[in-house]
């Protein structure tokens, strides 16, 4: 039985032992649960498998433990599965492509890899503030996950030719864990012309994601809870075995670089904690939402929730189109990141004060009053398909603002954009760049 037998056998089994499909498992296997779960298992024959119902995370520090204790370096064994995908999507390309020839087998020198703890690293941040009220607050984590690969491939061919092969690869991955990291490699031989290429691949996807916690204490002042895992950096040694189109095996050498996130918690931090970890590391810390005075709707309002409140009070009244464009309004003041803005969280977008006139200070109390809920439920089933789309499904072309020039005229603000379209009651507008 193959190793790929043995691990399709093994998620089967993890389905069983977990309550879970082999689907979900095969979903999670970005997070390098099944890939490590498979590696405890083929290496240790058995002797350790997931009870039932055990969460992702007790999952995986379970297997970082008993890969650790059994003398692998737990880091490295966790990045193996990535960058042997890298690796063979690199060669595989080169293959059809003049190239290298596909990967035979791939051996980490774990004896000579360096592994080092680098820092604790806050990625998430809640702040509760409830000095006026002892009631319940449901508060919100929200973090942004982003994932990039990056493939660079360049070689030459001279008389006495050197054909390198360098594949840079950038991946980072936030919750349920951090990876961050680069692929290098480089293949020597000799012959004959002379031939140059090069080219690049990037690909970029980004998620939001919303943990819900609920708080019962007595009245409280600058409490922070922040998401903390353990930062480690490695430099791990590898050899690669290539078959080329001639059958020629050739060895390559090279170093996985690169740091990673392992040990997820919360802690409890205070607020010059959370300033000491955050200098030098800009756009780290996410806080959760404003300030709350009292139990309102930026505590008792999901993200989603408040997305589509504020898509419904502020063009319930206008065309399907506009509500489409009001909500990527929304998306797109997120992706630019800009505090006057409100950050990189539709929340805090939607949130920001001043910003979205549905929001006054009667409605952040208790929520945009609906009197029309069917109505309502189909903005709502709109945003929430919005809400998951990727940047690069925008219709608008980056729309970021919009006013009604019957009502409020041609503000000053108004001549440091582009207008895209007029939409029934509404300009929507694009910032000029200058101006971002």
């Amino acid at each position: 039985m193959s190793n790929d037998d043995k691990k399709n056998t093994i998620i089967v089994e993890l389905g069983k032992l977990m309550g879970e499909s082999v689907e979900r498992l095969q979903e999670k296997s970005y997070e390098g649960l099944v890939d490590l779960t498979a590696l405890v298992v083929l290496c240790h024959k058995n002797e350790w498998l997931p009870r039932k119902n055990m969460s992702t995370y007790e999952i995986m520090n379970k297997c970082m433990f008993e890969l650790e204790k059994k003398g692998y370096g737990s880091v490295g064994d966790l990045l193996n599965q990535d960058m042997r995908s890298l690796v063979d999507k690199t060669c595989n390309w080169h293959e059809k492509n003049n190239g290298l020839g596909k990967v035979i087998d791939i051996k980490l020198d774990f004896p000579r890899a360096k592994l080092a703890y680098k820092q604790p690293d806050i990625i998430g941040v809640g702040y509760y503030d409830n000095l006026h009220s002892s009631q319940e607050l449901h508060g919100e984590y929200t973090w942004t996950r982003t994932r990039a690969d990056e493939h660079s491939v360049s070689f030459t061919k001279e008389t006495h030719w050197t054909m390198s092969v360098a594949t840079g690869v950038k991946f980072e991955l936030q919750i349920p864990l951090i990876k961050k990291s680069e692929l290098s490699l480089t293949v020597t031989s000799g012959g004959g012309g002379k031939e140059t290429m090069n080219t690049t691949d990037k690909t970029v996807k980004t998620e939001s994601f919303t943990l819900k916690n609920v708080v019962k204490v007595a009245p409280y002042k600058d409490l922070y809870k922040a998401f903390v895992v353990d930062v480690y950096e490695m430099d791990i040694p590898f050899t690669m075995i290539i078959e080329t189109k001639s059958n020629e095996r050739k060895t390559v050498t090279g170093t996985y670089h690169g740091t990673s996130g392992i040990n997820e918690r919360i802690e409890q931090k205070t607020g010059s904690e959370i300033s000491e970890a955050q200098k030098g590391r800009p756009g780290t810390i996410q806080l959760m939402s404003q300030r709350s005075q009292q139990a309102s709707a930026e505590s008792n309002l999901s993200e989603r929730e408040v997305f589509a409140q504020t898509v419904w009070g502020s063009a319930h009244w206008q065309p399907y189109e506009a509500w489409i464009w009001v909500a990527w309004v929304i998306k797109n003041r997120a992706f630019h990141n800009k505090p006057y803005w409100g950050g990189n969280f539709v929340k805090g977008v939607c949130l920001k004060p001043g910003q979205f006139l549905c929001w006054n200070d009667s409605n952040r109390r208790h929520g945009i009053h609906i009197d029309n809920p069917a109505h309502y439920a189909k903005i709502k089933e709109l945003t929430d398909n919005i809400y998951y789309q990727p940047m690069s499904d925008d219709p608008t072309g980056g729309a970021d603002s919009f006013n009604n020039p019957n009502t409020h005229g041609q503000p000053e603000w108004t001549k440091r954009c582009d207008k895209l379209k007029t939409i029934n009651d509404y300009n929507f507008l694009r910032t000029k760049r200058q101006f971002l």
